[in-house]
């Protein structure tokens, strides 16, 4: 397989690896050059020149979940259709649902939440996108009360027509 740099993957391309050597790309530059990795084309506008058409899967009702690593790097960069939905690139079914585990974490950069917000909610308003997220209850109080008010943040930034669910307790089984 060739990748040009236009992001066109040409040869036999399977499913998900136009997007894996996307995501790979936008890893790679951020870690590099935060710069350098907002001068070249998003790696969201990658896909795939393949034969497999995978057909009718009612696209509509499936989403993505959103890794951390993308949350904090790549958030505007998310895949816009799924592979292999369409018998070409321009009728690809495309996302319309994503699911965020978290709003932000408090391990991660403050300085880079803002702007990943802004490219995410840029990703959701362009291609009418729902979001399903979640906040986390732990014995952390004070991490707790944090973790809300960014989720409500995010919310207000993403608004309530872009809103399908708050899921609150991500993980609360393993505290028992």
């Amino acid at each position: 397989m060739v990748v040009s740099t236009s992001g066109v993957c040409f040869g036999s391309c399977v499913p998900c690896l136009c997007l894996a050597l996307a995501a790979a790309l936008c890893l790679a530059l951020a870690a590099v050059s935060p710069a350098l990795s907002q001068e070249i084309e998003a790696p969201a506008n990658f896909h795939c020149s393949s034969e497999t058409f995978l057909g009718g899967s009612h696209w509509s009702q499936k989403g993505l979940a959103v890794d951390d690593t993308t949350m904090q790097n790549c958030s505007g960069d998310i895949p816009k259709t799924w592979p292999n939905s369409g018998s070409g690139h321009e009728d690809a079914a495309g996302v319309r649902s994503l699911r965020l585990f978290k709003a932000w974490s408090p391990a991660w950069p403050p300085e880079g939440r803002l702007a990943s917000w802004k490219r995410l909610v840029k990703y959701i308003h362009q291609n009418d996108v729902l979001l399903l997220l979640g906040t986390s209850i732990s014995c952390d109080v004070e991490s707790d009360k944090q973790q809300w008010e960014w989720a409500k943040e995010l919310m207000k930034m993403v608004g309530k027509r872009h809103i399908l669910a708050l899921a609150i307790g991500n993980e609360v089984e393993y505290l028992h």
